[in-house]
């Protein structure tokens, strides 16, 4: 398998956002750790969540050949955001650990063909530490490990397929950033520097056993520029991938990101355009299960986000997001020299949580 630049957190609808200013969903994660020192409340949450995807790449239609995949992947956390703002410390930290565990599942149909089903399970951990650093820095650091294991064996045709595999990758990712008042806007800029190691053992009928080892690095670096009032929010901001080791060219992702709060309750909305194969190095799951190989086609992905209690005590709030692509994709059941075909891909993910907000 050839690795992408590092892979995120998160994988479901409560995603990082923020850029500029610190966001009124106290438990929102933020892009740009220098947003951490304003933060007009506390947090703590736990937060339940579910990704879905439907991939569907349509053969020859003389013959009903199709294959589907259906992904699954189930989200644990736990986040601590404290409490910035006048009179408070001069640092502010945040702590988040995550869980995934999930599946998938694939399926070759064509007629007089027997249908092919094949399944493997993941598990994916992240753990991340960040600190707001005066009014206008941060820093922060994150851990994540993901497992995948797969086995299969069938025959189509005349052509047998079998494979084991075993993939371990461990990565880290360091992001710094800053953010700078200007009357009523803000600018806002964060370097990120991300590292995995990738161990797998497997066999392939065709090749037999194969151990091997690989190391990655990348880069990247994003700026925003947002206004921000007592009831309202409103940010644009540009990632760019600098350098990876698999990568050729610049991907870059462009975001917005709106919200309104209301008495105690909380509304949002983020698009973004991914552009050129960009991945964040934060969504490793997401990447090595969903696009396991570059998409250069554009995508938009929309995130809505509501919480009721944001203003302080008991918070109960959730988020949804959508997303859609048509992208070419090589089929692991065709020969090795067919070329890449046109694969629908569909993914929803929503997010539960309920914390205290201080």
């Amino acid at each position: 398998m050839k690795l992408k630049y590092i892979i995120p957190l998160f994988f479901t609808a409560q995603v990082h956002a923020q850029m500029v200013s610190a966001s009124f969903f106290p438990d929102m994660k933020s892009i740009n750790p220098a947003t951490l020192n304003q933060r007009s409340h506390g947090q703590v949450s736990f937060l339940k969540g579910k990704d879905s995807i439907d991939k569907l790449q349509v053969g020859d239609s003389a013959y009903n050949e199709k294959t589907t995949w259906e992904i699954e992947v189930d989200t644990n956390s736990f986040f601590y955001g404290g409490k910035a703002g006048k009179g408070k410390s001069w640092f502010n930290p945040e702590i988040q650990y995550l869980k995934n565990s999930g599946f998938r599942k694939s399926q070759y149909t064509a007629n007089s063909v027997e249908p092919t089903t094949t399944q493997n399970d993941i598990d994916f951990t992240h753990m991340e530490v960040g600190l707001g650093i005066g009014k206008y820095f941060g820093i922060s650091y994150a851990r994540q490990e993901y497992n995948l294991n797969y086995s299969f064996k069938f025959t189509i045709g005349s052509n047998n397929f079998e494979e084991r595999k075993n993939q371990d990758i461990e990565g880290s990712i360091i992001r710094v950033g800053g953010a700078l008042p200007l009357k009523f806007l803000k600018i806002a800029a964060f370097y990120e520097q991300a590292s995995l190691s990738e161990e797998v053992d497997e066999f392939v009928l065709m090749t037999g056993i194969n151990r091997y080892s690989a190391s990655r690095k990348a880069s990247m670096i994003g700026a925003g520029i947002g206004f921000e009032s007592k009831k309202f929010h409103m940010e644009a901001g540009y990632e760019m991938i600098l350098s990876s080791d698999d990568l050729n060219g610049s991907p870059t992702r462009l975001s917005g990101t709106i919200e309104y709060q209301i008495w105690k309750i909380a509304l949002g909305y983020t698009g973004r355009i991914y552009q050129d194969g960009f991945q964040s190095n934060e969504t490793l799951v997401y990447n090595e299960m969903v696009y396991p190989e570059q998409v250069n086609e554009s995508r938009l992905e929309n995130v809505f986000n509501f919480a009721y209690g944001a203003s302080g005590g008991i918070l109960i709030g959730g988020s949804f997001s959508t997303s859609k692509v048509t992208a070419k994709e090589k089929n692991p059941y065709y020969n090795a020299s067919v070329p890449p075909q046109d694969t629908e891909v569909e993914s929803t993910a929503y997010t539960l949580k309920i914390g205290y907000v201080w």
